[in-house]
C-alpha cells in the first residue's frame, strides 16, 4: 500500500471542528454519504477506519484485512482491540494472510497478557483471552517489585558491571502489565459484566499509578542509554533515589497519609541536591522525572486514601 501524507485545514462550524476526507480514499474504500466510520482515539493520533474494517459484536471484534492495510495498522487495530477490552479478536482476509502479517501479529501477541491464538488457517486467525486479568491489584504489586530492582541494578551499572538488556526486560515486562491495567479500566467501562470485579474508582487508580510506574520504567532505560554512552552519575544520586522509592512505596502499602505526604516533602530534599551534583542536563531531566513519577504516585494515593475515609463516614 503506497502512503502518502495528505493536509486538511480544519474547519470550525458552529462550535465543532471537522475536516473533509479525502474523495479518493473514500471512493477506494466505498465509503458514501450516511455511512458510518470507526474512529480511533490514539492519544496523538486520530485513526479513520472504515466500518467494513472492523466489526464489533458484544466482547467480539473483526477485523478485516482487505489487502490495502498496512503492517502499521494492524498493529494498531490489536492494540486497540486489547486495550478496548475484548475478549476475542477474528483477523480474516479474502485471500491468505501472508507470512510477515503472521509474524507481526504474534510478535504483538506476546504483549497482550492472557491473549494467545485458538484457531489458525490460511485466511484467519482467532485469538480469545486464555486467561483473565481479575486482580489487577497483583500486577501493581508485581510493578513495583521490578522498578525497584531496576533502580537497584543501576547502582551496579553505574559501578561498570551487570548488563543494559536487563533493564529493557523490565521496561517490556512493565508495559504488558501497563496494557493489561488499560484493558481492565476499558472492560469496566464498556462491558457491564465486570463492573462487579472492580468499580471505576478503583480501575482509575490503578491505572493512574500504573502509568507513573511505565515512566519511570521509560525514564530508567534512557538513564542507562546515557550511561553506556559514558555520562557519569554518581551512585549517591542512585541510592538516594531509591530509597526515595521504597519510602514511597512503604507509605503506599500502608496507606499512611502522614507518611505518604512526606514523600512529597522529601522530594523537594533530593532535587535540590541532585542540582548541586548532576550538571549534565539530560541527566538531570530523567532523574527529576522520576522524582516527579514517584511523588505523583504518592499524591493519588492521598488523593484514594482520603475519598475512601470520606465514604466510610
Amino acid at each position: 500500500m503506497s502512503e502518502r501524507k495528505l493536509y486538511h485545514r480544519v474547519q470550525l462550524i458552529k462550535g465543532s471542528y471537522f475536516i473533509y476526507l479525502p474523495k479518493e480514499w473514500c471512493k477506494r474504500n466505498k465509503i458514501f454519504r450516511g455511512d458510518e466510520i470507526s474512529l480511533l482515539d490514539l492519544e496523538s493520533a486520530l485513526l479513520v477506519i472504515p466500518k467494513k474494517s472492523i466489526m464489533k459484536s458484544n466482547n467480539t471484534i473483526k477485523i478485516v484485512l482487505d489487502g490495502s492495510r498496512s503492517l502499521k495498522e494492524i498493529e494498531i487495530f490489536l492494540y486497540s482491540s486489547y486495550i478496548e477490552g475484548f475478549d476475542i479478536i477474528e483477523i480474516i482476509k479474502e485471500g491468505s494472510i501472508k507470512l510477515e502479517e503472521r509474524y507481526l501479529i504474534k510478535s504483538i501477541l506476546k504483549k497482550l497478557l492472557g491473549m494467545d491464538i485458538v484457531h489458525e488457517d490460511d485466511r484467519g486467525l482467532i485469538i480469545r483471552e486464555v486467561s483473565s486479568l481479575n486482580d489487577p491489584s497483583s500486577l501493581l504489586t508485581r510493578s513495583f517489585q521490578l522498578i525497584g530492582l531496576a533502580l537497584d541494578y543501576l547502582a551496579t551499572l553505574v559501578d561498570g558491571v551487570g548488563r543494559a538488556e536487563v533493564i529493557e526486560d523490565v521496561e517490556e515486562e512493565i508495559d504488558r502489565f501497563y496494557l493489561a491495567i488499560q484493558r481492565k479500566v476499558n472492560r469496566v467501562v464498556s462491558f457491564k459484566e465486570v463492573a462487579n470485579e472492580i468499580s471505576y474508582i478503583e480501575a482509575m487508580h490503578y491505572l493512574g499509578i500504573m502509568e507513573r510506574l511505565e515512566s519511570i520504567s521509560d525514564y530508567v532505560r534512557e538513564l542507562v542509554y546515557e550511561l553506556e554512552n559514558g555520562n557519569k552519575v554518581p551512585k549517591g544520586v542512585i541510592n538516594d533515589m531509591s530509597s526515595f522509592y521504597y519510602e514511597c512505596l512503604k507509605a503506599f502499602n500502608e496507606r499512611d497519609l502522614r507518611k505518604l505526604l512526606n514523600v512529597i516533602y522529601l522530594r523537594h530534599l533530593i532535587c535540590e541536591k541532585l542540582l548541586n551534583s548532576v550538571s549534565d542536563r539530560v541527566l538531570l531531566t530523567h532523574l527529576t522525572r522520576i522524582l516527579d513519577c514517584i511523588s505523583d504516585i504518592s499524591r493519588i494515593m492521598i488523593n484514594t486514601t482520603i475519598r475512601s475515609k470520606n465514604e466510610i463516614k
